[in-house]
C-alpha cells in the first residue's frame, strides 16, 4: 500500500477517496539536515556582510536563505512521516518560493555595479527602475510558487491541475526574466570594457571585471535550476526527474548553495565600498602629468 511507512513509496494521504502522492520515495533525512545546516551557516555569514558592507539590498537574499533552510528542515521531517501534509507543504512552499528572493537581490546587485562604475549614462533604462521591474516580476513568480505549493495538499484534482499550471508559468516567467537580465548585464559589461581605461575603478586598480563574471555565473545557475524544475513539472510525477530525489539536490539545492558561496567570495558590496573610497579623488589627465614632469 502507498501509505505503508515501511514501504518504498510512493507516499501520501487519501483525501476524499483520491490518492495524493507527496513523494515517490522516502525523502532522505540526512541530506535534509545537512542542507539545513549549510544554508543556516550561509545566512549567518551573509547577515554579518550586510552590516559590514552596508548591503541592505541583500535582505531578500538572506530571507531566501532562511526559507531554503526551513524548506530542507521540512524534507528532513518528512523522512520520519512522509504522509503528513505539514512537512510536505513546508518544503514545497519554501524550496520553490525562496529562489525568487535570491533573484531579487541578484537583479538589484547589477544596478549597484552599474552605479559604482558610473555607467548609468549607457543604461537603456535607469538601473534602479530596471531592478524594480525585475523585482516586481519576481514577486509575481513568488506568488505563483506559493499557490502551487499549497494546492496539491487539498486533494482537489482541479487544484492539483491548476497548481501544475501555475508552477510551470512561474518557472517560464523566471527563465524569461533571467534571459533579459543577462542581456542587460552583457550590454553594461560591453560598455564597461569599451571605457575600461577611463573608469575610476580601473585607475584605482580595482578588479571590477570579476563582478560581471560572477553575475553571469549566478544567473546561469538560476537559469539551470528553473529549467530543470520546469522540465520536472512538465513531465509529471511518474517521470524520471520527479521520481529520483538526487535531481532536487543536484539541480536545486547545490546551485542555490553555490550562489550563496559566490556572493560571499565576490560580494558587490566590496566593489561599492572600494569605489566609494576613491570616488572623490581627482584623477590627473595625461597632459597634466607630462607638464608636471617638465
Amino acid at each position: 500500500m502507498v501509505n505503508e511507512l515501511d514501504g518504498p513509496g510512493p507516499f501520501g494521504p487519501v483525501v476524499n477517496g483520491t490518492q495524493i502522492v507527496f513523494y515517490n520515495y522516502r525523502p532522505n533525512g540526512g541530506a535534509g539536515w545537512a542542507f539545513l545546516v549549510i544554508f543556516g551557516l550561509g545566512v549567518l555569514v551573509h547577515v554579518s556582510y550586510v552590516f559590514w558592507l552596508r548591503a541592505c539590498h541583500f535582505i531578500p537574499f538572506i530571507l531566501g536563505g532562511v526559507g531554503e533552510a526551513f524548506g530542507y528542515y521540512g524534507r528532513a521531517k518528512a523522512h520520519e512521516n512522509p504522509i503528513v501534509a505539514g512537512p510536505y507543504i513546508l518544503q514545497n512552499l519554501l524550496i520553490l518560493g525562496s529562489p525568487p528572493l535570491f533573484a531579487a537581490t541578484i537583479y538589484m546587485s547589477l544596478g549597484r555595479i552599474i552605479i559604482a562604475l558610473d555607467l548609468r549614462r549607457h543604461a537603456l533604462v535607469s538601473p534602479r527602475l530596471t531592478a524594480f521591474f525585475y523585482v516586481i516580476i519576481d514577486i509575481g513568480c513568488f506568488v505563483t510558487q506559493v499557490f502551487r505549493a499549497v494546492m496539491p495538499a487539498s486533494g482537489d484534482p482541479e487544484g492539483i491541475k491548476m497548481g501544475k499550471t501555475l508552477i510551470m508559468s512561474g518557472l517560464a516567467a523566471q527563465l524569461g526574466v533571467i534571459t533579459l537580465f543577462v542581456l542587460s548585464c552583457w550590454h553594461s559589461h560591453t560598455c564597461a570594457r569599451r571605457e575600461a581605461n577611463d573608469l575610476n575603478a580601473t585607475r584605482a586598480g580595482i578588479a571590477w571585471r570579476k563582478y560581471y563574471l560572477m553575475t553571469y555565473g549566478v544567473a546561469s545557475l538560476m537559469f539551470l535550476r528553473s529549467l530543470v524544475r520546469g522540465i520536472e513539472y512538465f513531465q509529471g510525477e511518474k517521470w524520471y526527474i520527479m521520481t529520483h530525489e538526487i535531481f532536487l539536490y543536484l539541480f536545486d539545492a547545490v546551485p542555490m548553495v553555490t550562489i550563496m558561496a559566490l556572493y560571499l567570495w565576490i560580494h558587490p558590496g566590496r566593489l561599492v565600498r572600494h569605489v566609494g573610497r576613491v570616488k572623490n579623488y581627482t584623477w590627473p589627465d595625461e597632459a597634466n602629468i607630462m607638464l608636471e614632469r617638465r
